[in-house]
């Protein structure tokens, strides 16, 4: 039994025009979970009646839905998020086709999609060989022709029973080892040559339905009512610029994702600082297998040639930079789609010709090294809140209770959240999913149980069957997870309790601010007093010194610092630590 406790909200749609700058500004975060991104649309739907999106962010399939609530908060006068209550009535029957193997990985891809489905070992296994033999019929000829030869055989010598037991054995060993030839082939040419991918992400041939890429190019460019070319029609694509606004230090919608670079071994938050946009080059060849044909001219047509290689271009500024471009490079999850190719210098080499050549780097999913990447928008002393959308597995143990399924939960007081799940490892399977989820999470696993943090974020329980690889889910399972997502949204609006949280955040800042002052010492001041300022590294003024110093020994000199009277007497529980994190 689902949980039927809230109501569907009888408020009306999302504020728009000079209502809409009347309303308190928030940050979202969205976590990956590639299907399951399907929560997202009416969640953010409910927020923006109470909400204005000034911070939004996520990674992989969090991406998504971060870019779509951006577009939407620009175009919010002209019923953005409208458009994007629209998007979860059709989600449900336009989920399968985005996505789009190629042709030469639509048989593999037919096989894992069937490993995925939720059934009975000894069923599910005939069906996987039944797939994988109709899906390569000439390795399976191959496979089965000694045993055939050996059959024949077997009956010329007049041994029938001999024939079929030697024939069945020889169908056995040599069907396996035919699949395991074809398997290496797949693992160490096919793949590699498709940037280890099965979907490239954009409509493939023989398809009649736009892949994951262009209909969100198109989608985002509609939700933000982007202006459309008189000629052609065809809309102008979503950059960066758009979003900014006049001051891009002081975007007035700030979107932000994840994305990981597996050939320098780092994650990068993007669109990159300056620096980093100078670091990178693409191939307008290469990105035309990823993206729609005119967001690729669009990047042509605002971007410059190398100068060392014409063949390869520099990325456009940040404000043409089209949004689409950094959501195909965190949404890249891992074998299901393709990793997204750019080149760069490495001067890390020793040789000054080997550093003038530019080489290939992938980038793929932003969740690898952040999930749910809460930090994005947080500062010491918030202005306003920054919610976050958890996806977690479904526990009849932990999530019924009194035969009612709870599927949505924000904790209800300062001490809810603290505590983590006991999840059992008892298989294989367990031990390397449990290993697999500790490496990729327990950053924003230990972060989701901080005072300030806990209580902020709305956690979505999703069963086996549900998000995920499962990419043919039933389009009534697919409206559910959409109202899930709707009923996740609009406890945030009615329960979230922004003085608490704030009173929260204040007193765990100003206890982790007397701890740091409290460790200013006469020693360190004196040091920073005498280095001198002509010393290598970071060289600031003489001015900058001793106003620093002045600075500093003013703050030891007061009373409540000395006495350690600033430090609460009960401060929020666990008590903070520094996180390292990237800014480009």
């Amino acid at each position: 039994m689902t949980d039927k406790s809230i109501a569907a909200p009888n408020d009306p749609a999302a504020p728009d025009g000079p209502d809409a700058h009347d309303l308190p500004t928030c940050n979202i975060v969205m976590k990956g979970g590639i299907t399951s991104g399907v929560v997202y649309p009416l969640a953010v739907v409910e927020l923006s009646k109470k909400y204005r999106f000034a911070g939004i962010g996520g990674t992989s399939a969090g991406a998504i839905a971060a870019a779509l609530t951006a577009a939407a908060e620009k175009g919010r006068e002209q019923g953005g998020f409208e458009k994007i209550a629209k998007v979860a009535e059709d989600l449900p029957h336009r989920m399968r086709g985005l996505f789009q193997p190629t042709p030469r990985h639509k048989p593999l891809f037919g096989v894992l999609m069937r490993l995925a489905v939720k059934q009975g070992g000894g069923r599910k296994a005939l069906g996987v060989i039944g797939l994988v033999v109709a899906a390569y019929p000439g390795t399976a000829v191959l496979g089965a022709l000694p045993a055939l030869v050996l059959l024949a055989l077997g009956w010329r010598l007049g041994s029938p029973l001999m024939a079929v037991v030697t024939a069945v054995l020889a169908l056995v060993v040599f069907m396996a080892l035919a699949f395991a030839l074809r398997l290496k082939r797949i693992v160490t040419r096919e793949l590699p040559e498709s940037d280890f991918g099965l979907c490239p992400g954009i409509r493939q041939p023989g398809s009649t339905e736009d892949g994951l890429v262009d209909w969100l190019a198109n989608l985002l460019d509609d939700v933000a009512a982007q202006p459309r070319d008189d000629a052609t029609g065809a809309a102008k694509p979503l950059t960066f610029g758009d979003l900014d606004g006049d001051d891009p230090e002081q975007p007035a919608i700030a979107l932000r994702m994840f994305t990981t670079c597996l050939s320098t071994g780092r994650p990068h938050v993007m669109p990159w600082s300056d620096a980093s946009y100078n670091l990178y080059r693409y191939r307008p060849e290469e990105l035309a297998c990823l993206f729609p044909e005119r967001i690729v001219r669009w990047m042509n047509d605002h971007s410059a040639a190398d100068a060392a290689d014409p063949a390869f271009r520099a990325m456009p500024p940040r404000k043409d930079l089209p949004v689409i471009l950094p959501v195909r490079m965190s949404l890249s999850f891992p074998f299901l789609f393709s990793t997204v190719p750019l080149w760069m210098r490495d001067f890390t080499l020793g040789s000054l010709d080997a550093q003038k050549v530019l080489r290939r780097v992938r980038f793929s999913d932003g969740g690898m090294c952040s999930n749910l990447p809460l930090q994005l928008f947080d500062h010491m002393w918030p202005k306003c809140p920054t919610f976050a959308v958890a996806l977690d597995p479904f526990s009849a143990e932990r999530n019924v209770r009194g035969g009612v399924e709870k599927r949505v939960l924000l904790p209800s007081h300062a001490n809810s959240g603290l505590l983590m799940p006991v999840e059992p490892i008892d298989t294989l399977r367990e031990f390397v999913r449990s290993m697999m989820n500790v490496m990729q999470n327990w950053q924003d696993r230990l972060q989701a149980t901080l005072p300030g943090y806990r209580d902020r974020i709305i956690h979505v329980y999703l069963k086996d069957e549900e998000g995920g690889l499962n990419l043919d889910m039933h389009p009534t399972v697919i409206a559910q997870l959409s109202e899930l997502g709707r009923q996740a949204g609009h406890e945030l609006v009615t329960r979230f309790d922004w003085p608490a949280h704030r009173w929260t955040r204040s007193v765990s800042a100003i206890d982790r601010l007397a701890d740091a002052i409290g460790a200013l010492d006469e020693e360190t001041v004196a040091f920073i007093k005498d280095r001198p300022m002509g010393q290598t590294g970071y060289r600031q003024t003489v001015a900058w010194q001793r106003s620093a110093v002045a600075a500093l020994n003013a703050i030891r000199e007061i009373e409540e610092v000395r006495s350690g009277a600033l430090a609460p007497p009960k401060p929020p529980n666990p008590v903070p630590q520094l996180r390292m994190t990237p800014r480009a």
